[in-house]
């Protein structure tokens, strides 16, 4: 197994195991002002987690050497599992952590290079291998909120896969919980004047943990639902088909919904206007038009236009 592939396993033990490390040091994470900086509110969270993984938790502990990783891919009533020994892990570790204002221009151009535009990272982990020279960047979203739902990222920006550390804070409690990205996102998709940010909930990505992330008898358990992995690939790889999904649904709609969004009718006039101008061409004219529409959206695919808040 590649050091790549390694590191992706490395990764899911690695992030649960810090995620219990870190609820049974949760007086240290109360102690955190969620508020110390008007213009970064995780500010002191970003600094805290860079000390605290450097300090007290860069690698897998060494009472889990006899524990196992399992991967389950379920699809329909199939399923398969790929189970590897902790012990595969155990010359992995956190070298260094980097924030954001910690990057040089060589690693973002590193993140640039895997995540296809430069996203600042919230933590950057740079994970080496013991008596090699392999390394690995892996980014780290953060993620706070006093209430549950919160809007995510832009969605060009968002890579599924990414490992999130969802913190949930109140004036007396904090919770947290780890995973991957995709499995924090809820069906809600806010789409304002630029790019749509699909909301993320610390209760979706707990629901999803307690269903299908599992300890027992010395083995950590990941369940993978491929169906349901597909569904959310395809809200955040096809946004631009769930919004003409939705475009469609408002012009075929007989009434008005309380509180609906302004540009609804805008959508109802526009749709007026192009079926008038539409219903005067020829039959060789639509071709044409539908032709010209098909490759202009063509050229959009293949072009480097990102359009993010």
């Amino acid at each position: 197994m590649d050091f790549k592939n390694t590191t992706e396993l490395f990764m899911h033990a690695f992030m649960y195991e810090l995620e219990k490390n870190l609820k049974s040091n949760s007086e240290l994470l109360k102690a955190i002002n969620f508020h110390a900086d008007e213009a970064n509110v995780d500010a002191e969270l970003k600094g805290f987690l860079k000390k605290f993984i450097k300090e007290k938790f860069n690698r897998l502990p060494d009472d889990k050497k006899e524990y196992q990783l399992s991967i389950v891919s379920k699809k329909s009533k199939e399923s398969q599992k790929q189970t590897h020994p902790y012990s595969d892990f155990f010359n992995l570790y956190v070298k260094k952590v980097y924030l954001p204002s910690e990057l040089t221009d060589e690693l973002k151009e590193i993140v640039r290079k895997e995540k296809k535009l430069f996203v600042n990272p919230d933590l950057l982990l740079e994970i080496r291998e013991e008596g090699t020279e392999s390394v690995a960047f892996i980014p780290i979203e953060l993620k706070s909120t006093k209430k549950d739902s919160i809007r995510g990222s832009s969605i060009q920006q968002v890579t599924p896969s990414e490992w999130v550390l969802f913190v949930k804070h109140t004036d007396s409690t904090v919770n947290i919980t780890a995973g991957q990205y995709v499995n924090s996102i809820t069906e809600a998709v806010h789409f304002p004047d630029r790019s749509p940010r699909p909301d993320v909930s610390f209760k979706t990505l707990i629901d999803h943990n307690e269903k299908n992330r599992l300890e027992e008898e010395k083995e950590l358990i990941y369940s993978n639902d491929v169906n349901s992995l597909e569904e959310r690939h395809k809200l955040l790889g096809d946004w631009q088909g769930l919004l003409v999904e939705r475009w469609l649904e408002v012009i075929n709609r007989d009434n008005i919904r309380k509180n609906e969004a302004w540009f609804n009718n805008s959508i109802r006039r526009y749709t007026i206007d192009f079926l008038t101008m539409y219903e005067q061409l020829s039959d060789t004219e639509k071709t044409d038009l539908k032709k010209k529409i098909k490759d202009t959206i063509s050229l959009y695919k293949k072009s480097d236009i990102q359009d993010i808040e």
